[in-house]
């Protein structure tokens, strides 16, 4: 997945685009923004939490597999 970082400059273009071309105050562009960047964050501390569960899990299937192998 690819993330793109959006600017308050790419926030305010895409005003043209909105229904009636409604401006989009600069106060709300920057919040929109931020709150942006927040998830962003937030969600890259996610996929590295499940990354890591991942390599455990696969690091506990490798030894399980090990033990299954060892002689009584």
């Amino acid at each position: 997945m690819t993330w793109m970082v959006v600017s308050q400059s790419d926030v305010i273009a895409t005003q043209s685009c909105l229904p009636g071309n409604r401006e989009v105050d600069e106060t709300v562009a920057s919040y929109l923004v931020q709150q942006i960047h927040t998830l962003i964050w937030e969600l890259t501390d996610v996929n590295n939490a499940f990354n890591k569960v991942s390599l455990e899990n696969h690091r506990l299937r490798e030894q399980v597999l090990l033990l299954g192998r060892l002689p009584d």
